[in-house]
């Protein structure tokens, strides 16, 4: 799941009958609009209805010049 698309996750995710939770994060910009992190960890057994967190990775604005 990692590397992919905040809608390929959430597929993922709802296709295992899991409940889908979603953040976001500055990054860099390879990482925009991907999963930068998942909780509990791929592999990690859960039940049913349990909540999968991810991260997606967001690129920080730069601050505006002063005047």
């Amino acid at each position: 799941m990692m590397g992919d698309t905040e809608a390929t996750a959430r597929k993922k995710i709802e296709d295992r009958g899991l409940v889908f939770e979603v953040s976001t994060r500055d990054d860099t910009p390879a990482n925009e609009g991907k999963v930068i992190e998942v909780s509990p960890t791929p592999g990690t057994a859960v039940k049913p209805g349990s909540t999968v967190k991810i991260v997606i990775g967001t690129v920080p604005t730069p601050p505006t010049p002063g005047p």
